[in-house]
């Protein structure tokens, strides 16, 4: 019976989604008006039972302190029981449940679809065999689409590697495409994700683009991880939305507001975890694109004349092996109508035979290894009639990949002695092949993918420029493949517990034991760092007391803390620079707001501003920037912008200078002041032998010190607007995927690699390093 004779008027069909589509593709060709209307089984079976939402799963994990996803599931196995009393006390455990919700009308029931299948016969299709449960939902008359299945002998190929049979995959799609069948005719079936890397790789060696399905969460996007920080931090739902507003425009900023949209009756703190379960969860949807080969799975409809490459025919892979894992296990399930793993993969096991056995043009091809895994043949061969094929072969379609295999074959002739017939062959044809050369240069990537990549959104900072300036590869392995993962050492705990302590030290009330304990509750130390870390607690008290001290000599009452300053550079793609301004310092002064700068810094960076016009050394003068392109005050005028090293425990012997003394010096803030010395004077009443900034001082003839480093405002405009320029060239040439191995060489000394995780896999040569001009700067 074909498809089209077993819909009738007046049809409920029961169908998976990819049949309806197919379905509706062959209404349209055929010119058929039905009365119909088009359920999946699921949906069926909610609206047959009952639904849930988010109101149901929020009662189960907070009544039941349950995770998100234990609470859906304990919801999905109530559609098996009845209200009644059963052996198993897992069972009536489910059925005491189903009843608190009920009471508590937490369960939806459509009460107008008894009346909606009694107008309508319905039909199922495209679900093959189904469960015991699955039929008990439907009515003794439910006709069942069931297609004739001939028998045939299939072609299995059987390959050493993965890499063989990726190669047998793309030599068979280009006599195909040679064949002038179209490619929107080509699919493969049954891809896992082990194949995804060789798929991408092949494709370009045969230039035969693949569609290949995104299993990402949106989790992972940029966007996504901002949102995670934003309800990490934010009170409420409305100031994570508001926060979110400057990602307007990207293409997940809607799928992101969706989510928050669920949630909006309840509090932030509340379904935190609903949130989170909700990223994971939703996966980024794949732009379709015509022309290309799709994957499909192996329940999909195919038509005759479609062609079919069957991969990976091995355990466990297919068919669908289900284990005795689920929450109602098998040595309970005699008291329900549910059917047991035995059954269930009997099952698998027959659908899959006939789902395959209805495709004309089929070719199924299995290996025996992967890099990290062994495989055995399918189960299904020892019911199947098949023929196992030999394949020859032949390299006639992709020189790309040809000089690859010339080079693994090599490898083995070399290495190990082994002499591959096809070495010969090789040999002829590309024996001018560059073998066991290496070329280190960064090759230019498509600008449009690596937008299309960071989902037309780039947040720079500090660290981002910095980075780019000192060695461009060592930004795109850093910032935009981000393989340089963060690890939480002992020096980043301290450091983080420092910023933290201070950002609260001169609140109201403030306790340093609660934020000092709160930090460090969820850490582990060794002896050797419990003993510093008693130490270094002490240190922060003295840095407290010492600035509290200087608050007493400045006359910039005001303070603001952790200050996040975000400045938009680009609008499409969308180019943020964001930084976190540890310390402002401000008075408000008739018409003018004066500012001072405070970094609190636990190492020793270079603040030499000599180095600006090379993109280097900028944290401070990117301070300037932030605050000046903010709106934090009205009329800045810039008192100072300083480094404050909290943690410098490096004293010296100095019979000149008590042990307090030096300690204290240390703490002296380090940077450049304005040479106005009204308003030094405002920040620093003790400027003229100052008790606060290192190397203040003034002359007898009234002038400041050299090595004050004054600065007069013109200077420090003239320096945010070398900073601006910096950052929009770092910008132009990144989004113009300039990211080439150039590390910086100045007075003989490397500024790039020292520090650098990856100086040791970019092979940088001679003919790599940039070597600043001292000259140039001389000139200036």
């Amino acid at each position: 019976m074909k498809v089209m004779d077993f819909i009738k008027d007046n049809m409920l069909i029961i169908c998976p989604n990819n049949y309806k589509k197919k379905l509706l593709e062959l209404f349209y060709e055929e010119k058929k008006l039905f009365n119909i209307k088009f359920m999946s089984l699921e949906e069926y079976k909610k609206n047959y039972l009952f639904d849930y939402d988010i109101k149901t799963i929020y009662y189960l994990v907070k009544k039941y302190s349950m995770k998100v996803d234990n609470a859906i599931t304990l919801i999905n196995n109530l559609y098996y029981i009845e209200n009644k009393e059963y052996k198993s006390e897992k069972l009536n455990y489910l059925v005491n449940v189903k009843k608190e919700l009920d009471n508590n009308n937490l369960l939806i029931y459509n009460k107008f679809f008894p009346n909606l299948i009694k107008k309508y016969k319905i039909g199922v299709v495209g679900y093959g065999n189904l469960d015991k449960f699955s039929l008990s939902l439907l009515p003794n008359d439910t006709i069942f689409y069931d297609e004739k299945i001939t028998k045939k002998q299939f072609c299995v190929y059987h390959f050493l590697t993965i890499e063989e049979e990726m190669e047998y995959l793309f030599n068979e799609i280009s006599i195909l495409l040679n064949k002038n069948i179209d490619i929107n005719n080509i699919h493969l079936m049954n891809v896992n994700n082990e194949y995804f890397s060789y798929l991408k790789r092949f494709s370009s060696y045969y230039n035969i683009p693949i569609e290949l399905k995104n299993d990402d969460s949106i989790i992972g996007t940029t966007i996504g991880k901002k949102f995670v920080e934003l309800i990490n931090n934010c009170n409420s739902l409305e100031e994570v939305v508001n926060n979110l507003e400057i990602y307007k425009e990207n293409k997940f900023y809607l799928t992101l507001i969706n989510i928050l949209n669920k949630y909006i009756d309840y509090e932030l703190n509340d379904v935190f975890e609903f949130i989170m379960y909700d990223l994971t969860n939703t996966k980024i949807s794949d732009v379709k694109y015509t022309n290309q080969v799709k994957i499909i799975n192996i329940d999909d409809l195919v038509s005759d004349d479609d062609y079919v490459f069957l991969l990976g025919f091995n355990n466990p892979l297919i068919p669908s092996i289900k284990l005795d894992e689920d929450y109602i296990t098998d040595n309970i399930k005699d008291e329900l109508t549910v059917s047991t793993t035995i059954e269930l993969n009997k099952i698998s096991k027959i659908n899959t035979l006939n789902n395959i056995s209805r495709i004309k043009n089929l070719k199924i091809s299995y290996k025996d290894t992967t890099p990290f895994n062994q495989y055995y043949p399918s189960i299904l061969l020892d019911d199947m009639d098949y023929i196992q094929e030999k394949y020859d072969f032949n390299y006639n379609y992709s020189h790309s990949y040809n000089k690859v295999k010339y080079a693994y074959l090599l490898d083995d002739f070399v290495k190990y002695g082994m002499y591959h017939n096809d070495l010969e062959t090789l040999y002829n044809n590309y024996e001018d092949m560059s073998y066991r050369t290496y070329n280190n240069q960064y090759t230019n990537i498509n600008s449009m993918s690596l937008l299309d990549y960071l989902n037309n959104t780039i947040t720079l900072s500090y660290s981002h420029i910095d980075n780019y300036y000192k060695c461009g590869f060592k930004y795109y392995l850093t910032n935009i493949l981000k393989i340089d993962l963060y690890e939480e050492t002992f020096q980043t705990i301290i450091g983080n517990l420092f910023h933290e302590v201070l950002r609260h030290a001169f609140d109201d009330n403030f306790d340093f034991d609660k934020y000092y304990n709160k930090f460090l509750l969820d850490k582990t130390f060794n002896d050797k760092e419990t003993f510093f870390l008693y130490k270094l607690k002490n240190d922060l008290l003295f840095v407290i007391e010492t600035l509290k001290e200087y608050r007493k000599i400045t006359g910039f009452t005001k303070e603001l803390y952790e200050e996040k300053i975000n400045i938009k550079l680009k609008d499409k793609p969308l180019v943020n620079f964001k930084g976190f301004v540890d310390k402002i310092m401000y008075k408000e002064n008739l018409n003018e707001t004066l500012v001072s700068i405070v970094d609190y810094k636990t190492g020793n960076p270079d603040i030499n501003i000599k180095n600006l016009r090379f993109g280097l050394s900028m944290q401070l003068p990117v301070y300037l920037y932030l605050v000046r392109n903010s709106n934090l005050f009205p009329n800045i005028k810039f008192t100072g912008f300083y480094l404050e090293h909290i943690l410098n425990n490096e004293i010296k012997i100095d019979k000149k200078k008590s042990y307090l003394e030096q300690k204290k010096n240390n703490l002296k803030l380090v940077g450049y002041s304005t040479n106005d010395k009204t308003r030094l004077a405002a920040f620093d009443d003790t400027y003229e032998n100052s008790e606060m900034i290192k190397g203040m001082k003034v002359k007898a003839d009234g002038e400041l010190s050299s090595t004050s480093n004054s600065l007069s405002d013109e200077e420090m405009e003239s320096i945010i607007n070398l900073v601006d320029i910096k950052i929009k060239e770092a910008m132009d040439n990144i989004l113009k995927t300039n990211f080439v191995i150039n590390p910086k060489i100045k007075s003989n000394l490397n500024l790039s690699c020292g520090f650098c995780k990856f100086r040791d896999i970019c092979y940088r040569s001679e003919k790599d390093f940039v070597y600043l001009s001292e000259e140039e700067e001389e000139g200036e």
